[in-house]
């Protein structure tokens, strides 16, 4: 009889412990939504935590935070899939297509996927940052991991995930873009968790944020704004609106499913934003001063700064996959050690002349 209750425990135990490490989040259902996360995922309830207010009368202005480099952001088709994982819509994006670099970052941050956070429909908020207490539509996020860490890893390290977020306004009165139309035209296709397609749109990552002054941003360290929680974030987020026809994302709002069996829709899927805990907020350089606009590159960093303007739509070829170092050299110019800059052949004709003089 000991015997069988000694077993009974153990199985009971591997059952909970397989439970809790596999339990699964939600955002609507209480029992796994935001307030619960911190009883399956210990992280959630870290110190530095996402997402959080942006209160800019309370930002300290770092001269330091300028423009991006971005990399391949004006190269059109560097998405590969669209896909519905029960939490959210992520675009994937093709293995070392996309990368960035400056703008206060330590090292070089190549792009993984995209994905959007909402409310319960066009008219209600949804966003996760909140800027001045005000909550946008719409969140759309490109996760960047640092280059020279496997993506599983770079959660364990506190710069190894670079996010840059973004605001998206929804209106009535708005020309449709077709850009962001193409996005969401195949939801249909994903309706359910687990379902993926082959994104079929053909457009650069620039084509969706160049109405954005992208010098203008803050910037500070957070987590993942979904469980596991881990705090190894570093965020940027900018300070100018995306303005979409509210009419282009409705596929979000009747789409998506949690369960398309029960009818349980895909909504409101943000957490409430948490507590700074003393965090500092920095503001960039350009919210300060007038902007000295964006670097957009598809190789090497331009030496020029601009607002940035709407690129071109044809390909160019994208970088080699990254290894497990940054592939990137910058362009340097050599100065030989005890050269006074004259021309070798100049000081060949000058040897002999200082040689008769010397001899007279």
């Amino acid at each position: 009889m000991e015997t069988i209750k000694v077993i009974t425990g153990i199985v009971s135990l591997i059952t909970l412990t397989h439970s809790l490490s596999h339990h699964e989040f939600c955002y609507q259902d209480p029992s796994c939504g935001p307030g619960m996360w911190v009883t399956y995922f210990p992280k959630c309830n870290g110190t530095h935590q996402s997402p959080i207010d942006i209160d800019t009368n309370s930002v300290q202005h770092n001269q330091s935070l300028r423009a991006f480099n971005f990399y391949n952001y004006n190269v059109t088709g560097t998405i590969t899939d669209i896909t519905n994982n029960g939490h959210t819509v992520g675009l994937y994006f093709e293995d070392g297509s996309v990368k960035i670099s400056a703008g206060g970052l330590n090292g070089h941050y190549f792009a993984k996927q995209l994905h959007f956070h909402w409310g319960n429909n066009s008219h209600s908020p949804g966003s996760e940052h909140t800027l001045n207490g005000k909550q946008y539509s719409i969140s759309m996020h490109i996760v960047h991991t640092k280059d020279g860490y496997p993506t599983a890893e770079a959660k364990n390290h506190s710069d190894g995930i670079a996010v840059l977020s973004f605001f998206i306004k929804l209106v009535d009165n708005k020309s449709e873009d077709a850009h962001w139309k193409s996005i969401f035209k195949p939801l249909k296709n994903i309706s359910e968790p687990g379902q993926s397609v082959p994104f079929p749109g053909r457009f650069s990552l620039m084509d969706l944020i160049s109405g954005v002054d992208l010098t203008k941003y803050y910037r500070y360290d957070g987590s993942l704004s979904s469980p596991g929680c881990d705090e190894a974030v570093v965020w940027t987020v900018f300070r100018e609106h995306i303005v979409l026809n509210a009419s282009v994302v409705e596929g979000l709002y009747h789409d998506i499913y949690v369960n398309k069996t029960d009818g349980k829709k895909l909504l409101n899927n943000f957490r409430p934003t948490m507590a700074r805990n003393g965090r500092a907020v920095w503001a960039s350089a350009a919210l300060n001063s007038t902007s000295n606009g964006t670097r957009v590159t598809t190789s090497e960093p331009d030496t020029s700064t601009r607002k940035a303007t709407q690129p071109k739509t044809t390909a160019t070829p994208y970088p080699p996959k990254p290894n497990t170092t940054s592939t990137y050299t910058p362009r340097t110019t050599t100065v030989r050690s005890g050269s006074s800059g004259l021309p070798l052949a100049r000081l060949s004709l000058l040897l002999p002349l200082a040689l008769f003089l010397l001899a007279r």
